[in-house]
């Protein structure tokens, strides 16, 4: 099995499960036991303040972002190696442990993202629904990560399923 850590899942045109619908998923982790990732392109309406359970509190009103249909801990993913769980991928890193939380965001120093949920997947399920068509797949990069200012999922539908134009008739 060829893990898909730190590949976008991209969700295609025809997706009608609203929890998926235009969605851009984040691979966290991939084993053949299970999948998880994160939703990239969904903010809440919520900021990152309000969602803050820890003891300190922090004036970050960045959105807090839907992962996924699948409640858990709060979960972040940053730049900063030194408070990680893991690496994503080069230069993207996962932290879900309330201190390690807490440290990102007493001190960011760099991009990064909370989210409040996931999207999990059990064995050999993604692997299924990518056969079926059912996902796209393409190596993420920390552009696709943390860039908030494009539509994410218009800018790699582009890139995996390249629009083509009507014929010369």
């Amino acid at each position: 099995m060829t893990s898909l850590a730190g590949h976008l899942l991209i969700a295609p045109p025809q997706e009608r499960d609203l929890d998926f619908l235009r969605a851009v998923i984040l691979v966290v982790q991939h084993s053949e036991e299970q999948a998880f990732g994160v939703v990239l392109n969904r903010p809440t309406n919520k900021t990152v303040k309000t969602v803050w359970k820890g003891k300190k509190k922090y004036p970050c009103n960045q959105p807090a972002y839907s992962g996924g249909p699948v409640s858990s801990p709060l979960m972040a993913l940053h730049t900063d190696a030194s408070i990680a769980d893991l690496e994503v991928l080069p230069g993207v890193y996962y932290s879900v442990r309330q201190k390690l939380l807490d440290q990102l965001l007493r001190r960011p120093v760099g991009p990064f993202k909370i989210f409040i949920s996931h999207a999990g997947w059990g064995p050999s399920q993604l692997e299924r629904w990518i056969a079926a068509g059912d996902w796209r797949t393409l190596p993420a990069t920390p552009k696709h990560v943390f860039d908030t200012e494009t539509d994410l999922w218009e800018e790699v539908s582009k890139i995996v399923e390249p629009n083509v134009g009507p014929g010369p008739c």
